[in-house]
């Protein structure tokens, strides 16, 4: 969503891009430079995105991190998949975030080895893409081996119940009986609710009778539906 204002200003979206460069250049604080990157960066031409580019080596980190955050959701920012992967592999949690984000989207390629890396050394702190970017790892048992491992030393609540989800998703004969031991006596509703939904693609039998008995409703109305 467009963000109307920023800290209180309004982000200039009916100046032109001669404009916004012109003002961008000109900024004297960073409540103005941020709202001139935000307008430029919805733009998404030629001109807009050459005018945030060199921004990313300015000596000022807050700007070089600010346009980092938006210069991504322009279109002509794939060339800059060198430099995504680059901060993905920082100790800057700040960088981390927003380059998260932009792999989120599925726009960029990244190696999977670089991903489980900084996922393994940051988990605790990503959020919001948290998902999305489990989503984009390729489904093999290496990726699925990892998602285990996350599951398993994550305290995370929301972050268990996301991975339960995926490790669901990318489940196959082989591999669900695993998972489903993984989940059937799990605390959380949610993630025992994707113990359920294995039984039922897989047809355990003992699985479907213990869980038509679980405390959550949901799940018992789930089960009970299948049968």
């Amino acid at each position: 969503m467009k963000p109307e204002m920023i800290n209180g200003i309004i982000v200039p979206y009916n100046l032109s891009t001669k404009q916004l460069i012109d003002r961008l250049h000109a900024a004297a604080d960073m409540s103005c430079f941020s709202v001139c990157c935000t307008a430029l960066s919805y733009k998404d031409d030629v001109e807009a995105y050459e005018a945030l580019l060199p921004y990313l080596s300015d000596n000022d980190y807050h700007k070089r991190l600010y346009v980092f955050g938006v210069i991504f959701r322009m279109s002509y920012a794939i060339k800059l998949n060198d430099e995504l992967q680059e901060a993905l592999l920082t100790d800057d949690i700040h960088f981390i975030l927003r380059a998260l984000e932009a792999y989120s989207s599925g726009k960029f390629c990244i190696h999977d080895e670089i991903i489980r890396a900084c996922f393994l050394n940051n988990h605790e702190q990503i959020d919001a893409c948290y998902y999305a970017c489990l989503q984009q790892l390729s489904p093999t048992q290496e990726n699925l081996e990892f998602f285990k491992l996350l599951f398993n030393i994550s305290n995370n609540i929301s972050h268990r119940i996301a991975l339960a989800e995926v490790i669901t998703e990318r489940a196959t004969q082989i591999t669900f009986y695993e998972l489903l031991d993984l989940f059937l006596d799990d605390s959380a509703e949610k993630i025992r609710y994707q113990a359920a939904k294995l039984a039922i693609r897989f047809c355990d039998t003992d699985a479907l009778k213990k869980l038509s008995n679980d405390t959550d409703g949901h799940i018992r109305k789930l089960i009970n539906k299948s049968l």
